[in-house]
């Protein structure tokens, strides 16, 4: 009998399978389908590199850092910060600190009127204390709350509120603060990048990691006993332990959870092609909350030309919380937005796909899940959704099943 199986081949999952790896405990790793990364994966479509959805890889994640070499991946990072689209023009909004050219960073930070100087000096200090702001009042507060009592109105419809939404893919009135300060000091001290080959990279470079034969695709989770796996196709695999690395609305299903809540957060956005970008910079683009269709644009050939096979630019654009990708009007609308952000060069954009992920973060609420002594579960659902607690996750769980065997 194995000494556990794994049910999901995200990045949890395979976090999972690496320590039992390291610790000569025998498993198998089954996930449903035909690729592993699950939430943090790529498709390759028509020569384009497509992450699922806007997504970026903090270099400050040291779940990260401490299993692979950024490096390897040829990984590159966005400028620090962001390009902001006002009623007033467009400004850039930079971290000095972070930047090769630190005196024309600062001098476009300090002259900005994206905020004023009491804003910037409180995310300055607020960045130098890595977030570590925690009171009373903020642990019981909002995001949203907790920027309004800290910086001023146009500050955060302009710059905090548009970044942090598309961090969350939620109204901030819903998230809590805390969430804010568990991912604050992450942002504060490292940059947001990609790996040459999309975030496919990731898991892909953790798969080599392991021994294939210990791995299986397209093997769904149909129920679960205290020591089996039952699946679709009708295998029955026993083992001492079963470990739970799949999204929370299939844990849910297979713990036969009494309140379920399958509304994780969504996400909406749309790949183009162009004959040029319309900026040159490897920066974020960002529209203020008055904008209600398009949130971000960011373009990976500004970082890697490997994004694109045909030398045209790869543009993608995040929409706006709670716009669906899939209606034509949305998607309509969202192209005459772009073109009063872009001018009519907008026109010689082509759509190669767009992309409605009905879990792209599990919910904000979850419910407290009662796995058993030989069952266990690992996401980042437990904490605060990120790439790091996901690997995080993956590892503990496994180290805590290490200890019973």
């Amino acid at each position: 009998m194995l000494d556990a199986i794994i049910v999901g081949g995200g990045i949890s999952g395979l976090r999972c399978a690496i320590e039992f790896a390291r610790q000569g405990v025998s498993y198998k790793l089954c996930e449903s389908n035909d690729h592993f990364g699950g939430r943090c994966s790529s498709q390759y479509f028509d020569g384009f590199v497509l992450d699922r959805g806007f997504q970026v890889l903090l270099d400050s994640y040291t779940e990260v850092t401490s299993l692979i070499e950024l490096d390897s991946l040829n990984f590159k990072t966005f400028m620090s910060g962001a390009m902001v689209h006002t009623s007033r023009g467009n400004r850039f909004l930079l971290d000095p600190s972070k930047d090769k050219r630190k005196l024309w960073a600062f001098w476009k930070m300090l002259t900005s009127d994206v905020g004023t100087f009491r804003d910037k000096w409180r995310l300055f200090r607020l960045k130098m204390q890595k977030g570590l702001e925690r009171t009373q009042r903020t642990e019981s507060a909002s995001v949203a709350d907790y920027l309004a009592g800290s910086f001023t109105s146009r500050f955060n419809s302009e710059f905090m509120s548009p970044f942090w939404e598309s961090v969350f893919l939620a109204d901030l009135q819903s998230v809590p603060a805390t969430h804010f300060f568990e991912l604050f000091p992450f942002f504060a001290s490292g940059s947001g990048g990609l790996p040459e080959n999309g975030m496919q990279a990731i898991p892909d470079s953790m798969v080599d990691l392991l021994d294939k034969n210990q791995l299986v695709l397209n093997k769904a989770a149909k129920q679960i006993t205290e020591n089996a796996v039952e699946f679709e196709d009708g295998e029955l695999i026993a083992a001492k332990n079963v470990v739970l690395a799949v999204p929370y609305s299939k844990a849910q299903d297979l713990l036969a959870a009494d309140d379920k809540n399958h509304h994780g957060r969504k996400a909406s956005c749309i790949y183009y092609e162009a004959p040029e970008p319309p900026f040159e910079l490897p920066i974020l683009f960002l529209t203020g909350c008055d904008q209600k269709f398009v949130r971000t644009v960011s373009i990976p050939t500004n970082l890697h030309a490997g994004y694109s096979s045909n030398g045209n630019a790869l543009i993608c654009v995040g929409l706006a919380p709670g716009l669906d990708a899939n209606q034509a009007e949305i998607r309509a609308e969202t192209k005459n937005v772009l073109r009063e952000l872009f001018s009519a060069v907008v026109d010689d954009w082509q759509v190669i796909t767009h992309m409605q992920i009905p879990d792209a973060l599990p919910p904000i609420d979850c419910k407290p899940l009662f796995p058993t002594d030989s069952i266990s579960v690992c996401g980042d659902y437990l904490s605060v959704p990120s790439i790091n607690n996901a690997l995080g996750s993956g590892r503990a769980t496994a180290l805590r099943v290490i200890e019973t065997l």
